[in-house]
């Protein structure tokens, strides 16, 4: 009985803490380790991306500003909480690409940077993808019992791109990119 008392005890503790998707402090990354980064997507949702001619990208400013292409230029200010990417005031070019996973990835990645994005940089791999949400109070609880199932959203994968740095600290901006 008093076993049961204590993982009653723990799943209620466990239960009222966000758990946001077990990564450690040393996979989130900072602002000062995304400022003057870019990377090229590699692959949505573990699949490779093609990657024709100009292949789509994310870029980090100064003052965690966040820019790239996809089919259409997008940029806005980032705000980096918790190991979660949010960019306030997307703005989106809008064209119509032949290409249509390139005007899905445009959804996609407005829809993830728009409501907010876990972000991981292990190496030179970022990866944006839905947060998981606080697990809900008792849902890891029974044992046997499950919590309610959510869709765990898109998962983009970007491979870092050299900037091509001056001595001077200017970037060069991957090809297509805002000015």
């Amino acid at each position: 009985m008093f076993r049961g008392g204590v993982l009653l005890t723990v799943c209620l503790i466990l239960g009222s803490v966000p758990v946001w998707g077990g990564e450690s402090a040393a996979d989130q990354p900072t602002p000062e380790n995304l400022v003057r980064r870019a990377f090229v997507l590699k692959s949505v949702d573990g699949k490779d991306f093609p990657a024709d001619g100009n292949p789509p990208f994310i870029e980090f400013g100064g003052d965690l500003s966040v820019s790239g292409q996809a089919c259409n230029l997008f940029r806005g200010k980032g705000r980096l909480e918790n190991g979660v990417l949010r960019v306030e005031a997307l703005i989106l070019t809008r064209r119509f690409c032949l290409a249509p996973e390139l005007n899905e990835l445009d959804g996609i990645v407005s829809e993830l940077l728009g409501q907010g994005a876990a972000i991981t940089l292990d190496g030179g791999v970022l990866t944006l993808k839905r947060p998981e949400p606080p697990t809900p109070l008792g849902a890891s609880c029974p044992a046997g019992e499950t919590g309610p199932k959510i869709d765990a959203g898109h998962v983009l994968v970007y491979l870092i791109r050299d900037l091509g740095g001056t001595e001077s600290g200017e970037s060069q901006k991957p090809k297509g990119g805002l000015k």
